[in-house]
């Protein structure tokens, strides 16, 4: 690096720090790109979205489609995404899907991180419109059009009708002002609008579900926030009240459910109403432009085979069902090949992989290109003498030596940065082999992370949809790597009332420390209310009082559920009479659990390193332990009081549970 002598520019960049980022946590980041890597890459999937594009306005339709991307941690695959959002999205919207944690609920998932997606401006677009409302304005408009035009052409209401036609031929975003003043008369105009465009759907588009497109369509009209969000939960399934939906003709639930529902048909009709929602979304979107479905951070599903098949399957129907969807697919080379490539049947792979793109090696040009790009800013408003200042195009190759990733190169760039700026350059360190990692170097990342994520968690709590099958999935993934850890062996289950329904529960048994009567401790998660709340407590309630199955039960709940009823709240007594836990999870423990989760994904990602040695999960625990993070989680805390294992895990030597 330039030693900078006479200390001329040294003081410029303190006072203006320069940012390397070294990472890009999905496609919505806003982050410098370097065009020239993975160019073919992102030209093929460029090509492939044209293709598709080209035949939809031929044929009005078109075959979704699946692209694999392999890619070693680090290599560009969600920078590749990013790119992708940001350049591509005039043509086409951007649903980016992480990996599933609940085999029960894949399609739900799927849909879910859909919808939540959809709720984002397009990137790169300096729109405030989410990229649900442009996509509903151009579908409805192109449905809307033609028939207000029969309706001229009819002699029916011809003034009103071509006031609307015009409005949305100028723009389509009039759609959301066309219904006038007056309560009555925006009601009048938005029964008939819902009325004739369902009518339209239904004759032309039959595999089109009409309560998902009634609710789509209402969205398009609501002024309330609240009432948006309420309308968003029913969409991904989650339980309202009659009052949250007053006046949007609108079931409470998805699929009603009593007491003696069956379990199993409740949640295979949940995971169909997913499928055919987004089977929905997809033949609307016909009338508008291709979809992007992105799935990435999926190398935590290794070694998960009943996750992994079912994501398979599910992927698949909704390949084989839904039109006009581009499906990429991120996955590093090495599990591609040892894992997913073995694990999925081979008409999964036929839907997935029906193109395999590698992503290209990145090396010290890419480097130096990278370099200018990230640096360019500080060039250009301190007059700084090369458009990498301070780095030199020998840097280039030292820090691709530490480490031949994108993230590598930019942590060691940052670091001699650092270095450099306080006057006490440091040699990037060359990989040769192991590194010795610190206890102090692994504490420091992994608590800089978690802060990081915890404090993201925090404000964007409000704006969140309490989503039960993902808090379990959650929930259930961090204990899979807790017990990993502990000295005994700890056994999975369920708790069943027989085929009844139940909230989604694990229970966690362990033999050894007991031979007469084991441990077995019940973590149900359970955010609904109304009848579905009601059944489901009160089958949990029947199989806790009658003593058999597990000997402590823990009930999490979102705070931000809706209060339930009368024999709701009484069973919930009747529930903590019997020693049962409830802990109802506020913004600060969701942020904790979230953390803990986030941090685990993460670490499957290998994108959390020290010293550019990624750090594993059993290191993670470690620092679980160390550093007391659980102690600031009631339900880790409870955990370990009625479940010794964990405890052992959970807490340092001779430590007692909430010290």
């Amino acid at each position: 690096m330039d030693p900078d002598d006479k200390n001329r520019y040294r003081p410029l960049l303190m006072a203006d720090l320069p940012e390397l980022l070294d990472r890009v946590d999905s496609p919505w980041d806003q982050v410098p790109t370097l065009e020239s890597f993975n160019q073919a890459a992102y030209a093929h999937i460029n090509m492939s979205l044209l293709r598709m594009k080209k035949t939809l306005s031929e044929k009005g339709t078109t075959q979704s489609k699946g692209i694999v991307v392999l890619g070693e941690a680090g290599t560009g695959k969600t920078h590749l995404l990013m790119r992708v959002a940001q350049n591509l999205s005039r043509q086409s919207h951007i649903l980016f899907v992480p990996r599933p944690n609940n085999s029960d609920a894949v399609a739900r998932h799927i849909w879910t991180e859909m919808v939540t997606s959809f709720g984002r401006p397009a990137p790169g677009q300096n729109s405030p419109r989410s990229q649900l409302e442009d996509m509903l304005a151009h579908v409805f408009s192109a449905v809307l059009i033609p028939e207000f035009q029969k309706d001229i052409d009819d002699g029916k209401e011809v003034d009103t009708r071509r006031g609307w036609m015009d409005k949305l031929k100028a723009d389509p975003f009039n759609l959301f002002t066309m219904l006038g003043k007056g309560e009555q008369q925006r009601q009048k105009n938005l029964d008939l609008i819902r009325r004739r465009t369902l009518r339209f759907l239904q004759k032309h588009q039959p595999r089109v579900n009409q309560k998902i497109a009634h609710a789509l369509i209402t969205y398009c009209f609501l002024v309330d926030a609240n009432r948006k969000q309420n309308l968003l939960q029913w969409l991904v399934g989650g339980e309202t009240e009659g009052e949250q939906l007053e006046g949007l003709d609108l079931p409470a639930d998805w699929v009603e459910v009593t007491a003696s529902s069956d379990n199993e048909v409740v949640k295979n009709r949940k995971e169909q109403q997913a499928i055919e929602a987004i089977r929905t979304v997809g033949i609307l979107s016909t009338y508008y432009h291709p979809l992007v479905l992105a799935f990435d951070q999926l190398e935590g599903l290794n070694n998960d085979k009943v996750l992994t098949e079912k994501f398979g399957d599910i992927v698949r129907e909704i390949s084989t069902q839904t039109p006009n969807m581009l499906m990429i697919t991120c996955i590093f080379p090495r599990l591609w090949d040892s894992w997913f490539s073995k694990t999925f049947e081979q008409s999964v792979i036929d839907r997935v992989a029906q193109e395999i793109l590698h992503l290209e090696p990145f090396g010290p040009k890419h480097g130096v290109s990278l370099l200018a790009i990230r640096m360019g800013p500080w060039f250009s408003k301190h007059h700084l003498p090369t458009n990498i200042y301070p780095f030199e195009l020998h840097d280039a190759n030292r820090f691709h030596e530490a480490g031949g990733s994108i993230r590598a190169f930019l942590r060691t760039a940052n670091r001699s940065l650092q270095s450099w700026l306080i006057g006490t350059e440091i040699e990037p360190i060359v990989y040769e082999g192991p590194t010795v990692v610190t206890s102090g170097m692994l504490d420091d990342v992994l608590k800089s992370f978690m802060n990081r994520i915890e404090q993201e968690q925090r404000e964007a709590h409000q704006s969140t949809i309490p989503i039960e099958h993902d808090l379990f999935g959650r929930v259930q993934n961090i204990l899979r790597v807790l017990v990993k850890s502990c000295p005994e062996s700890v056994d999975f289950g369920n708790a069943e009332n027989g085929s009844r329904v139940m909230p989604s529960n694990v229970i966690i048994s362990s033999w050894t420390l007991t031979p007469i009567r084991p441990f077995r401790s019940c973590i149900a998660v359970l955010n609904g209310s109304g009848n579905s709340f009601t059944a489901c407590i009160g089958n949990l309630l029947e199989v806790f009082r009658g003593g058999i199955g597990f000997s402590t039960a823990i009930l999490l709940r979102d705070a931000r559920s809706k209060a339930p009823g009368a024999v709701g709240r009484e069973r919930l007594t009747s529930f903590e009479q019997v020693n049962g836990v409830v802990i109802r999870l506020d913004r600060d423990e969701l942020a904790v659990l979230n953390a803990i989760y986030e941090t685990l994904v993460e670490i499957e990602e290998e994108g959390i390193t020290v010293a550019n040695t990624p750090v594993t999960t059993e290191q993670f625990v470690g620092y679980l332990r160390s550093s007391c993070v659980v102690v600031r989680s009631k339900l880790f805390q409870t955990l370990a009081q009625h479940f010794p294992p964990l405890h052992q895990v959970l807490y340092p030597p001779n430590a007692s549970p909430g010290t």
